[in-house]
């Protein structure tokens, strides 16, 4: 069984398997082997959406929804590297890290928030 998480437009995303751990904090709904196999052969959660308990197909524009969710994971990356891949900046410059520290911190934030192509 999956389950999905869902952006406040309804938009479809993360899916999880049960059977891996989900964090207790991440609000989830449950959806079909089917309803995944539509998501996933898509290749593009955003263009989903999960209403009266059914995943649909979204009635928003495929690229509008991809704007909005690289807006969103832009602003996560910008808050991500402040808190995180400054400071390791900040002590490259002091020479109390490594250049390659810091853009290791910077990938991992990529890594965390990709974007839509």
């Amino acid at each position: 069984m999956y389950k999905i998480s869902i952006s406040p437009d309804l938009t479809v995303q993360d899916i999880f398997d049960t059977d891996v751990y989900i964090d207790p904090t991440v609000t989830t709904y449950p959806i079909t082997n089917d309803e995944f196999q539509l998501i996933y052969e898509s290749t593009q959660m955003s263009l989903w959406q999960y209403k009266e308990g059914k995943v649909i197909k979204s009635e928003f524009s495929p690229e509008i929804l991809k704007s909005q969710f690289n807006q969103k994971q832009k602003d996560k990356r910008v808050n991500l590297y402040q808190l995180s891949s400054d400071p390791v900046y900040m002590q490259w410059q002091r020479q109390e890290a490594t250049q390659q520290e810091w853009l290791d911190e910077i990938n991992r934030i990529k890594l965390m928030y990709p974007y839509e192509k």
